[in-house]
């Protein structure tokens, strides 16, 4: 029987830059299933860093250094219809939210569907109200992302990034956590999709968030950290 590839890899010492920052990451292998936390060491912090990770983590930036391997190959690589199937695979939560400002909640999920699902429409509505529920913003369908709370619009972007079943959901930072009801029904939803669709996680973080560490930790997220190019050798 042949051993299915790792959700995610990085081989070789994997160099992300951007702007002119270098990065270093750690060499991993993120299976089915996974979680992974990246944070920076003590007493370093930058905004941006979780954006630069996570975007070559999915091959939008390219890599200085290493290999990354994503769903068994580089994205950077694929063709481009390859690229696309391989981006269905892929949910995306970003650290701005990321979310259609001129759309209500329900139509910021139904717009994955849109381009990707090729259900039919009652198909399609059936899928939202599920995601919309599951993630607790059934009654805050109809409204757009500036009526909703820090809280709630994370929870929308998280939902968002899953409802076509990705393999991996990637995080440019953490967003709401088990501290408050709308985190822990978001968390709760991740993690029963981790066990029952195998889907693997992603947080990347730009500092030191030590209650989120040990909260995900004691769920089973593995810890790792990445520091600056400079600083690695």
């Amino acid at each position: 029987m042949t051993a299915r590839p790792a959700v995610l890899a990085l081989h070789g010492g994997v160099i992300a830059e951007d702007d002119g920052e270098r990065l270093a990451l750690p060499d991993l292998s993120l299976e089915a299933g996974g979680w992974l936390v990246l944070s920076p060491p003590p007493g370093v912090a930058h905004a941006a860093w979780p954006v630069v990770i996570g975007r070559t983590i999915v091959g939008v930036e390219a890599a200085v250094g290493g290999r990354v391997e994503l769903l068994g190959g580089d994205p950077r690589a694929l063709p481009y219809p390859a690229l696309m199937r391989l981006r269905r695979q892929i949910g995306y939560v970003w650290s701005s939210g990321g979310l259609l400002s001129n759309r209500s909640v329900r139509d910021n999920l139904a717009l994955p569907l849109s381009v990707h699902g090729g259900l039919s429409f009652a198909d399609e509505q059936a899928r939202v109200d599920a995601v919309l529920a599951e993630f607790g913003l059934d009654e805050l369908a109809a409204l757009r992302p500036h009526q909703l709370a820090g809280a709630r619009r994370f929870a929308c972007g998280a939902a968002r990034a899953v409802i076509l079943d990705p393999a991996i959901a990637i995080f440019e930072g953490h967003g709401a956590f088990d501290g408050d009801p709308i985190g822990r029904q978001v968390w709760d939803a991740l993690a029963a999709r981790r066990a029952d669709l195998g889907m693997a996680i992603v947080v990347c973080l730009g500092g030191q968030r030590p209650a989120y560490l040990a909260w995900a930790v004691a769920r089973g997220a593995l810890a790792l950290s990445y520091r600056p190019a400079d600083a690695a050798r």
